[in-house]
């Protein structure tokens, strides 16, 4: 054993410490074994915090370490003869020792190969090759139970519906205004997901005679833009849903809906709005099957790139189609306000490019010069319109604030008014505020903070043209 080893180590020279020690009993001899064991093996981890940190160290902290070994070898056979176990001990601190070393080679191969594939265990493929198929089997059946849904309706009611008349008068129950309202462009729809299915069954054929995964997201990319299509459609359900329940007013159209319902098996007892929500929520559902089928894709496989692209391509579609479906929404929405308001005069031009309703609230008492009455108030995202209550739902003009630079005041409330939920709006361009009186604390706070929101984003939206402005000028300077 190296003389430099034992004299330069603070634990050998305990251990020489040790060797000239008294003999002992077995009990004790016992107790020391189990705590130079617990001692070695922090001394290891130590030693293998070292190790990843620093080689050199790591080279030191071994030679220690076999140097305990044989030291504690040494003692056990000179100084513990009357221990009858003396080589399971040392087989004890042996084993520890081993273990320990184990533990670092592990440690450092699971350091080494963090980035290895995740599905690297054979029982692990298996797992995703699985949940991989039954996706795509999955995305399969219920592509052909959609398309078979699309062309019922298209056969069995949309058909029906145009040639349906009134049996009394002779006139047809639906126009065909109303036929292309309710049913917006769906005839063109089954087509474009006839070809998908066909080619995602071409694929998942050849994929399975080749042993291989389905190119998924390659069927996807040649499809994507086809999609597009879907955006007419979807735009037109809120005036779809507006015009069946002006139809069903008349009680031989409801009748018709009712019997279709009913006698058509494919129809499961379920209502036609049920069915022409369908398209809506079908493509909507394809982002949602790709980021799926990427958790069961390997990163290294060549479809991996092809589903992020089909994502990305499917997910702008779709968020393309809900942010029509917003746009249609909330101009039906500003169409509301505009005939619910009557105008003494010339008309306020209420829709316009850009504005967004944002909420309806009426008030047991408004108050502009002192006047107050009951009414309105429409907030847009650049206004707030002021209604006065003149009769049953009948509502006249009174003014509009416009938010860009307005301020909101909380009023405190009167003495002896507990009831008294109170707060202003001043605006620009108005010589008085506009006081409004709320049912509870609930109602007032709510209100403060959704035209303060409001306010702060009319604010900001001005300094973001503002800015676009400049950017213009200065282009055209130059």
């Amino acid at each position: 054993m190296s003389t430099e080893s034992t004299s330069t180590t603070p634990l050998n020279a305990s251990i020489s410490k040790w060797q000239s020690a008294p003999k002992i009993t077995r009990n004790q001899s016992e107790n020391f074994l189990q705590s130079r064991k617990d001692f070695l093996s922090r001394n290891t981890k130590i030693t293998n915090t070292n190790t990843n940190t620093n080689t050199n160290t790591n080279t030191n902290s071994n030679l220690n370490t076999n140097s305990l070994s044989n030291s504690l070898s040494n003692s056990n056979s000179n100084s513990i003869n009357l221990i009858s176990g003396s080589s399971s001990s040392r087989s004890i601190v042996s084993t520890s020792t081993s273990t320990t070393s184990t533990t670092s080679t592990t440690s450092t191969t699971s350091t080494d190969n963090s980035d290895i594939d995740e599905w690297a265990d054979p029982e692990r493929e298996a797992f995703r090759q699985r949940q991989n198929k039954n996706l795509i089997n999955e995305l399969i059946q219920t592509e052909r139970e959609y398309i078979k849904d699309i062309e019922m309706i298209i056969e069995k009611i949309k058909e029906p519906m145009r040639q349906k008349t009134d049996f009394l008068t002779g006139e047809r129950l639906a126009s065909d205004d109303k036929i292309r309202a309710i049913f917006s462009n769906i005839d063109i729809l089954p087509p474009i997901n006839k070809v998908f299915l066909q080619q995602l069954q071409d694929e998942f054929t050849l994929a399975d005679q080749e042993s291989r995964d389905v190119m998924v997201g390659q069927v996807f990319l040649k499809t994507a833009d086809f999609f597009r299509i879907y955006h007419e459609y979807c735009s037109a359900q809120s005036v779809s849903i507006k015009t069946i329940n002006q139809l069903r007013e008349n009680s031989q159209f409801e009748a018709f809906l009712l019997e279709k319902r009913d006698m058509i098996e494919e129809c499961r007892t379920m209502d036609l709005q049920s069915f022409l929500i369908k398209p809506m929520q079908r493509v909507c559902k394809y982002p949602l099957f790709l980021r799926d089928m990427l958790k069961y894709t390997r990163k290294n496989h060549t479809d991996y790139v092809n589903l992020l692209n089909a994502n990305e391509k499917v997910s702008k579609v779709v968020n393309a189609i809900n942010e029509n479906k917003r746009q249609q929404e909330n101009l039906e929405k500003l169409e509301q306000v505009r005939a619910s308001i009557i105008f003494s005069g010339d008309e306020f031009p209420i829709i316009a490019t850009g504005r967004r309703w944002i909420e309806t609230g009426s008030f047991k008492k408004i108050i502009i010069k002192k006047d107050p009455f009951k009414g309105k108030v429409h907030l847009l995202n650049d206004i707030a319109i002021i209604t006065k209550k003149t009769g049953k739902q009948k509502f006249k003009y009174q003014i509009n604030a416009t938010l860009r630079g307005a301020s909101v005041i909380e009023i405190e409330a009167k003495e002896g008014k507990k009831d008294d939920f109170v707060f202003g709006l001043n605006a620009t361009g108005l010589t008085n505020q506009i006081i409004v009186s709320c049912i509870s604390i609930e109602e007032k706070r709510r209100w403060v903070n959704l035209l303060n929101e409001t306010i702060s984003a009319a604010n900001a939206t001005a300094i973001s043209l503002s800015g676009a402005v400049v950017i213009q000028r200065a282009s055209a300077l130059a």
